[in-house]
């Protein structure tokens, strides 16, 4: 499969479908991403706590991110597809601990290198490599460097609806952080009233920088889990963000089809559908997913497509460039394939 499909499905149908796969589900998938965002986040605080420097959660985040980020992946992708998902499935990630440690330093690396350009090309770096992880669970074979360059070839035309897919749940995201921006302010008035004007010089932060310049010991790492409870809000939207990516990927793979109401053509969940024309797609769009596991399997083609195949200008030789140079340094003792593990 050289050419890569692009997603013309507005954000909001998107939404939809990641609604109804949510139907009746949500609990189940909430919990899912507090868990992950417990194992993710919590030990941070506990080894800000014991350390009292930001060593020892950096080295964690370092080590256990890549890990975590597949087996979320593979969590979300098996709810979304009906293939049987628990939540043992986050766990996963930690079978091929060295490889994923890799992808991520790939990923750290690169969007790094590229945000040194501007901020905006480190973002939009950013959105390109964001799919490695759910390749790297449909294809566990793959090297870190393959699963990116995959992740690229599946989000050229894709990277601006990814984006807008995100920013439409903006409101949502501004309705989650009411409480825990309401209890943090609480916190930070109650220190205010603490201190009395010992605290002049602090006029003007907000109420979490007050909170983690004010409180020491037991009573920041009590503020810090407070506030971890009362974001629990922002996570239940993320699950609903990430399963909607979800439904984005499976689309950008051929998995899941978009198709016109009135069904003009097979609504084939493997085999790409025909090029679009304008107009074709309806407001209530259309979709299937398959219920037949067996269905999902899908081999990336690793082959880079020509300018004859894809129409399209081949990758920017810089970038091309930078990322050889730093592959060369970083492959050979990072990230070598696990021959034990295959």
């Amino acid at each position: 499969m050289n050419q890569n499909i692009i997603v013309t499905m507005p954000s909001k149908d998107l939404r939809k479908i990641a609604r109804d796969a949510l139907k009746g589900n949500w609990m189940f998938v909430i919990i899912g991403s507090i868990i992950y965002t417990a194992i993710a986040e919590l030990p941070i605080y506990f080894l800000n706590f014991a350390f009292s420097s930001d060593f020892g959660s950096s080295l964690y985040t370092l080590l256990v991110s890549g890990a975590l980020s597949f087996g979320y992946a593979s969590f979300l992708l098996s709810f979304f597809r009906k293939t049987g998902a628990d939540y043992g499935q986050l766990f996963s990630g930690f079978e091929r601990f060295a490889k994923l440690l890799g992808l991520m330093l790939y990923i750290s690396i690169f969007t790094a290198l590229w945000s040194l350009l501007f901020i905006i090309p480190g973002v939009i770096a950013s959105y390109r490599y964001s799919k490695a992880f759910m390749i790297m669970v449909d294809n566990p074979s793959l090297s870190a460097r393959e699963a990116l360059n995959e992740s690229k070839r599946l989000m050229r035309g894709n990277v601006m609806k990814n984006f807008c897919l995100d920013l439409s749940f903006i409101g949502w995201q501004f309705l989650a952080l009411i409480p825990s921006s309401i209890i943090a302010s609480l916190l930070g008035a109650s220190i205010v009233s603490s201190v009395g004007g010992a605290m002049g010089d602090v006029a003007g932060m907000g109420a979490e920088a007050l909170i983690q310049t004010s409180l020491t010991g037991s009573k920041l790492l009590i503020s810090e889990l407070v506030l971890f409870v009362a974001n629990l809000g922002l996570v239940a939207v993320s699950a609903y963000i990430q399963t909607a990516n979800v439904a984005l990927y499976d689309m950008m793979t051929g998995r899941l089809k978009e198709a016109p109401a009135s069904g003009e053509w097979p609504l084939d969940p493997v085999s790409p559908p025909p090029a679009p024309t304008p107009g074709i797609f309806s407001q209530e769009a259309v979709y299937t997913r398959p219920e037949n596991p067996e269905e999902y399997n899908y081999i990336p083609d690793m082959k880079e497509p020509t300018k004859q195949a894809q129409g399209e200008t081949a990758e920017p030789a810089k970038e091309e460039a930078v990322e050889a140079e730093v592959i060369e340094i970083v492959e050979a003792e990072i990230v070598g394939e696990d021959k034990t593990e295959e």
